[in-house]
């Protein structure tokens, strides 16, 4: 375990084959830096929040950013406002069992599923009506034949899935107990989250042998945050 900011990520570049980020993006203050460090220490990797619509229907006032997928890239707008019937909504998906599944159904209306490799194209904006116009008809019935064919193919695809299950299975742990055997130690995948530069584990703490800053470690768990 490792604390940090994800902002300023204590690892070396191109650290990690693949990165996942499952609603991250919306909260973090300085979207621009947090993709940044994603694209820095990872190859490739995917990411998932909230879709515009899911954000104006369901009230989350902790969440920062709109997000958008249009063309393989990603649009931010800074959240300004929530939808009117948020509280509504956000009962139903709590005690609305059909609710949930119409979100589910349909997710590429309600989440952005966002896979990259070896960079992240994104664009923030304060357009109100970009990438979307959802007070186009023409948008909506786009944006609505685009999440039905993307259930029909997951479904034609979960049930070739559910053919091969055991020996995908099989596979998988294979290349998993793989993986295993090549994890590599803690003390050699941090870096300074300042400056980049190497780093020296001491009884208490981690010191940087580039800019000198000291970082707690506490309990063995290294807390690699920039200090203010």
């Amino acid at each position: 375990m490792i604390v940090a900011d994800a902002e300023d990520l204590p690892f070396a570049d191109g650290l990690f084959d693949y990165i996942i980020a499952s609603h991250v993006l919306e909260h973090v203050d300085k979207p621009e830096k947090f993709l940044g460090e994603l694209a820095r220490v990872g190859k490739r990797g995917y990411i998932e929040t909230p879709s515009e619509i899911s954000e104006l229907m369901i009230d989350k006032p902790y969440h920062l950013w709109l997000v958008n997928q249009s063309g393989g890239k990603l649009f931010l707008k800074r959240k300004v406002r929530t939808g009117d019937f948020g509280k509504l909504f956000a009962r139903f998906i709590d005690s609305e069992e059909h609710f949930r599944k119409l979100t589910t159904k349909y997710r590429s209306l309600f989440f952005v599923s966002h896979e990259w490799d070896g960079g992240i194209d994104f664009e923030i904006t304060d357009k109100d009506s970009y990438p979307f116009d959802y007070s186009s008809v023409e948008t909506v019935d786009s944006l609505i034949t685009k999440a039905q064919e993307a259930y029909a193919i997951e479904r034609s695809f979960m049930v070739k899935m559910k053919r091969s299950v055991e020996k995908r299975v099989v596979k998988i742990d294979k290349l998993l107990n793989r993986k295993r055997a090549q994890k590599r130690p803690i003390e050699e995948i941090l870096v300074c989250p300042s400056c980049k530069g190497g780093v020296v584990w001491q009884s208490e703490k981690i010191v940087c042998k580039g800019c000198g800053i000291d970082y707690e470690l506490k309990d063995g768990i290294p807390r690699m945050l920039i200090p203010e």
